[in-house]
């Protein structure tokens, strides 16, 4: 994963690149505005009416095209991507002729293009942030709870998950002293054990019954229509 500050830098300069090709998008729509204005309304009648409803009349196109001259005179100002979709590249209805084309238009789709591929690069690197604040968040929560000697439900979980794995060499024995402290067990709600806990279960008590223990028993009581968990980990299976 990048250094966070690699991704903040990389984030600012896909926004600046993308700043810069809307203001030279704006430019260029500002230049060729009255000629864009011109072609369309001499292609107005062969325009999709479904698709260009603002074509209906001259004075609602106009109106149309005076908000592209607006946003052209409005750094702040948004317009939909389908609309800008609309003008470069309009839907006719069948043999008539396009508006002719102006140049700034073909300003405006690399901007689009631009934009839409930086887009999915920033939420990219966003994706990435978020790993990294949840990592960090977890490693400082795990250094507040230490400094104050207290652990979380989840933390009992991973340290009696841990103590009972084959790594840990006095876990047979740790597992034979729960055994007889706790000789049977019921776990009720069984549908909602997420795989952890299913391990602790199954290394103390073996459910699958390996073993020739007889002294030691584990019920199971679940019923997979009420399994509602699986959003923290619960797997049915």
């Amino acid at each position: 994963m990048p250094a966070l500050s690699e991704m903040i830098a990389a984030i600012t300069e896909l926004k600046q690149s993308e700043q810069k090709a809307a203001a030279d998008a704006r430019q260029a729509l500002l230049r060729d505005f009255d000629q864009l204005k011109q072609a369309w309304l001499e292609a107005r009648t062969g325009l999709n009416r479904r698709s260009h409803p603002e074509a209906k009349t001259a004075e609602e196109l106009q109106i149309w095209l005076a908000a592209f001259h607006a946003w052209a005179n409005s750094p702040e100002m948004d317009i939909e991507d389908k609309q800008f979709a609309k003008l470069t590249a309009p839907t006719l209805k069948k043999n008539a002729p396009p508006p002719t084309r102006v140049d700034a238009l073909s300003t405006i789709e690399e901007w689009q293009l631009l934009r839409a591929h930086n887009k999915a690069e920033i939420e990219k690197h966003q994706k990435q942030m978020w790993a990294f604040g949840v990592l960090w968040v977890r490693e400082r929560i795990s250094e507040v709870l230490e400094s104050q000697q207290k652990m979380t439900f989840e933390d009992l979980l991973t340290q009696m998950d841990q103590a009972l794995s084959a790594t840990n060499p006095n876990a047979a024995a740790m597992r034979q002293a729960i055994r007889r402290q706790y000789p049977v067990a019921m776990i009720d709600e069984f549908q909602d054990t997420d795989p952890k806990q299913l391990r602790i279960f199954d290394a103390i008590y073996d459910i699958a019954r390996t073993t020739t223990d007889k002294n030691s028993a584990i019920i199971l009581i679940g019923d997979p229509k009420q399994a509602i968990y699986g959003f923290r980990g619960a797997d049915i299976n």
